[in-house]
């Protein structure tokens, strides 16, 4: 099968497993990274390329305003299925998306937002985002399989702590849901724990981190912290899996309906106390916990793949 990738492209944040998956599940993938180029040009490429005729097309375009609604019109007869990704969370549905959703036959949200889509959309389906196994796992010593295929747990090279307790993230002041939350917990807990910070814009000195080094820095913790900005919906950032997969125990504020389970993958929290009881629980016996850390790794590399993702793609346009 023949699939056009159209990824969202971000510099230091490629979407290389989106490829690698894609390479894994399909027989033909041609990549348009329709950001590198003026608005026209792109959408006058696109219209050039959808005439090579595919099978699937795969667009991730949330809520760039780029590729214009008449050019989806022009290029659907090309593609058997014309689907989109949408991991781009926001409580009320973009005008852009609006305008857009009518074009693709399956419209997924990497979020639980079905209700607010649905009136402009054909189908709506959930589909979580995902890592790439070598990405998330290139900082071990000695790399494990990429896919588990016999159900083995994946063992964990014991590897150098430098930190106790790891955050990575930005602050981007109070404009979402929980941000007032994590500023706050955050600020607890450098209080009560020798508690290392990376990203930009929060009120006190920290450091950046490239994206594709998260988990070289997740793995040299003794906790690593998952907070998001949206934890009233079914719904986790790509950091939850970064964490998930560093073989460092995971501490997560609770999010409903996720796939992992308390005490066997991670440990959830919903208040600001039962975060500091956690991470202090850790930090005492830390070698309670291996075993999570390895289940949780296993867990990831074997459902939360993009090439996961991409099989669940096949099965529901049945091809």
């Amino acid at each position: 099968m023949k699939i056009l990738h159209l990824p969202l492209q971000v510099l230091g944040s490629e979407q290389v497993g989106q490829a690698t998956g894609m390479r894994e599940v399909f027989d033909e993938v041609v990549e348009f990274d329709y950001l590198n180029m003026p608005k026209d040009e792109a959408n006058q490429k696109l219209k050039e390329i959808a005439k090579q005729k595919f099978d699937i097309g795969w667009f991730q375009l949330q809520e760039t305003n780029w590729i214009l609604p008449e050019t989806l019109k022009e290029i659907k007869p090309y593609f058997k299925h014309l689907v989109q990704w949408n991991g781009d969370i926001r409580e009320v549905v973009p005008e852009y998306q609006q305008k857009i959703g009518k074009y693709f036959d399956i419209t997924y949200l990497g979020f639980d937002h079905i209700k607010q889509y649905q009136p402009y959309c054909n189908e709506l389906k959930i589909m979580m985002i995902a890592v790439d196994p070598v990405e998330v796992t290139r900082h071990f010593q000695k790399q494990p399989q990429a896919i588990d295929k016999k159900n083995q747990e994946i063992k964990i090279e014991k590897l150098e702590k430098e930190y106790d307790v790891i955050f990575i993230g930005n602050h981007y002041g109070n404009q979402f849901p929980d941000s007032q939350f994590r500023l706050d917990l955050i600020n607890l807990l450098r209080g009560k724990f020798n508690l290392k910070v990376f990203g930009f814009d929060w009120p006190f000195e920290t450091e950046r981190c490239p994206v594709k080094s998260q988990g070289y820095y997740y793995s040299r913790a003794k906790v690593c912290l998952s907070i998001n900005h949206f934890n009233n919906v079914k719904y986790y950032a790509e950091r939850l899996l970064w964490c998930l997969a560093s073989g460092t125990p995971c501490v997560a504020k609770r999010t409903p309906n996720l796939e992992f389970l308390e005490g066997t993958h991670l440990l959830p929290f919903d208040d600001m106390d039962e975060c500091v009881r956690l991470v202090g629980a850790v930090l005492d016996s830390p070698h309670q916990f291996d075993a999570m850390a390895s289940r949780a790794l296993s867990e990831v590399m074997k459902n939360h793949t993009w090439t996961n993702r991409f099989k669940q793609l096949r099965k529901d346009l049945n091809v």
